[in-house]
């Protein structure tokens, strides 16, 4: 007989949830975490990790789970769902927090807090440790796992990952045993690799030429100046222009002493600086566009428009997978420790919704346009009611009314007949061949961007 183990999940609450903003880390490096959280502030940053976390987070989690048999217990599933949504926990926030950290640092960080109430274990907590709080040293040598990191250890003897933190570069680091680590797992480094950190030397760049940009307008708003002295200036002299070089300005008018020339050095505006702003928040924009591998091609038949939209669907996702199943293990704890055995939980994060309406629309136009539909199928494809016979008369003969016919070619005279059969006698009707070949065309290509538009419909009903 197998003999029964006893688990149970580790409840510890530790950690430091705020910390001090005082500058963290003893070791001075070239990047450390001082220079990210620096950079973290950058309103480029901000702005594009905001409209990243709004595509990426739209419709909230569900959970799933499935008893042994592989069949749905919905029951349990709602019951974990309200566990997981309590306001100490806040599964949802914490995975954009997460979305955030991962990013940012490379790991996210949660202490969860389990307590046994009567026979059952419930998660009280899932507190969000910072994880610049881990950028001091370790107090003894060990491995480090991170650069930006280093209070994320690896302890020889054991063989275990720790976490040490601290809550200012001033005190001494704590080992804080219950953590429960996120990151991305298709990165070999085990604390995660920081994607800001790459942008430092972008963001330096960046603030540089803002600088330069800003010395510019000043010395073209108020230019710079010297004073000159026509003979020997007294004491008074030399205060009084002192006086006038510090206090110059657009608002600011001083009279001269009669010993006293202005020389002053013609500035010229350049857009040297302006266009390298512009370069560097392109190339950091296009850092955290989904679609940015994407060539734009103008005027070919649907292919931009569908990479794109393809591109941002594989971004949203590729971090919906990331998440699912970072926490999945967190949510599984809940039914081990609680007895169901072989019971699985997982989450599920709806992919996003295609604008299929506007599919539709398109199809109906080129089905009405090409003449290849009847009526009623174009108005199906539009969603309306279909005609009876007496509709569609009524229909036709409204759009004669309002779009007629092209009138009819006046026939020719005798001179211009001839003329036309001389044309036609010295060069052969290719007009029909013509016709043929440019319907043809028009049909493959009709028929390449319908096959298109059914295909990402099926995928996407498939999802």
């Amino acid at each position: 007989m197998q003999e029964e183990i006893q688990y149970e999940p580790n409840s510890a609450q530790e950690g430091a949830v705020y910390v001090y903003r005082g500058g963290i880390g003893f070791i001075p490096r070239q990047i450390d975490s001082d220079v990210v959280l620096e950079v973290l502030r950058n309103h480029l940053i901000v702005k594009s990790k905001t409209k990243l976390k709004r595509l990426v987070f739209r419709d909230k989690y569900k959970l799933n789970v499935t008893n042994p048999q592989g069949e749905p217990d919905e029951e349990l599933a709602e019951y974990m769902q309200r566990m997981f949504d309590s306001p100490r926990v806040a599964l949802w926030s914490k995975m954009m927090m997460a979305f955030n950290d991962i990013i940012d640092w490379g790991p996210a960080l949660y202490n969860p807090v389990w307590a046994k109430e009567g026979n059952e274990w419930v998660l009280k907590a899932l507190r969000h440790l910072p994880p610049e709080s881990f950028s001091v040293q370790a107090p003894v040598a060990k491995h480090e796992f991170s650069e930006l990191l280093p209070g994320i250890v690896l302890d020889e003897d054991t063989g275990e990952v720790q976490f040490w933190q601290s809550l200012d570069m001033t005190s001494r680091p704590f080992l804080v045993r219950n953590v429960y680590m996120v990151k991305d797992p298709t990165c070999s480094q085990m604390a995660g690799e920081s994607q800001v950190a790459v942008l430092v030397g972008l963001i330096r760049e960046y603030n540089f030429c803002r600088k330069v940009q800003m010395q510019q307008c000043n010395r073209i708003g108020a230019g710079n100046i010297f004073i000159k002295f026509t003979n020997k200036p007294s004491k008074d002299d030399i205060a009084w222009a002192n006086a006038i070089l510090e206090n110059w300005g657009n608002n600011t008018a001083f009279s001269l002493k009669a010993n006293m020339e202005v020389d002053g050095i013609d500035v010229t505006e350049t857009k040297v600086a302006i266009m390298t702003i512009e370069e560097l928040k392109q190339e950091i924009d296009d850092f955290f566009s989904p679609s940015s591998m994407i060539k734009r091609q103008e005027g070919t038949l649907g292919s931009t428009g569908n990479a794109e939209n393809d591109a941002t669907d594989a971004y949203i996702l590729g971090w919906h997978s990331i998440l699912e199943q970072a926490f999945q293990p967190l949510v599984q704890t809940y039914l081990d420790v609680n007895g169901f055995e072989d019971y699985r939980a997982e989450i599920d994060i709806p992919a996003p919704k295609k604008d299929r309406a506007n599919i539709m629309l398109q199809q109906a136009k080129i089905a009405s346009d090409t003449g290849v539909a009847l009526i009623n199928e174009v108005r199906e494809k539009l969603e309306l009611p279909p005609l009876d016979d007496k509709g569609k008369q009524e229909l036709l003969a409204e759009k004669e009314l309002f779009h007629p016919a092209p009138p009819a070619l006046v026939p020719p005279n005798a001179e211009e007949a001839e003329g036309e059969e001389e044309i036609e006698n010295k060069e052969p009707d290719r007009s029909e061949e013509r016709k043929r070949t440019l319907e043809g065309d028009i049909g493959d290509a009709y028929t390449r961007l319908a096959d298109d538009i059914y295909a990402r419909l099926a995928a996407r009903d498939g999802q």
